[in-house]
């Protein structure tokens, strides 16, 4: 069983007023049909102070809260998939004839990791696996889920050291969307209440 619940509203569901910092807001849920199993869809209603008192006793579960401000997230995102795209696209067109063994290896790694970030993304389809004669996987075969394009991808053998240095040089290569934000939790520490004491 569970229950959908949205975040707080920013203004109150009534006067519609935009809540300020460390404003009272009275919240209401209400459940409403949901299309699937197991699942309770809710309404949610805010009001200010003034707008919860001309309202009179609720007869729904209700909570009282602060409103608070929205706090800084220094988590940064992932790289958007379409920068990510781009860069993979650049690396396949790579030619390779002509370059240091080094250099070569380099690419081919870029390749298969922006890969499988693509993947994670969907952007990129796994079509299927070409298989070494000792069963390990050789190539991956990927289809651009807008274009239906084909990319063959060489998959190379990497350490664990391996692994965090073209990690390390991916960071350098993706730029980051930004800087998240997150809200501060405007949900009752208790349980809601019928009315209040």
């Amino acid at each position: 069983m569970k229950w959908s619940i949205k975040k707080i509203n920013e203004a109150c569901s009534d006067c519609n007023c935009d809540h300020k910092i460390d404003d009272i807001v009275y919240s209401i849920i209400m459940l409403k049909p949901s299309n699937e199993e197991d699942v309770f869809e809710t309404d949610r209603f805010d009001f200010c102070d003034e707008c919860w008192k001309k309202r009179g006793i609720s007869d729904h579960p209700f909570w009282k809260c602060n409103f608070k401000e929205k706090e800084e997230d220094n988590t940064p995102r992932l790289p958007d998939k379409d920068v990510v795209m781009n860069l993979f696209k650049e690396k396949m067109e790579y030619e390779l004839k002509g370059l240091e063994d080094d250099e070569i290896r380099e690419i081919k790694v870029f390749r298969y990791l922006l890969g499988l970030m693509l993947e994670r993304k969907k952007r990129l389809i796994l079509c299927h696996n070409k298989y070494s004669e000792d069963k390990s996987i050789d190539v991956l075969f990927y289809k651009d889920s807008k274009n239906e394009d084909i990319f063959q991808i060489e998959v190379p053998y990497l350490s664990e050291e391996d692994i965090e240095y073209f990690q390390e040089k991916l960071k350098s290569l993706l730029p980051l969307s930004g800087v998240k934000r997150k809200e501060t939790s405007n949900e009752p520490e208790k349980e809601p209440v019928s009315e209040e004491n």
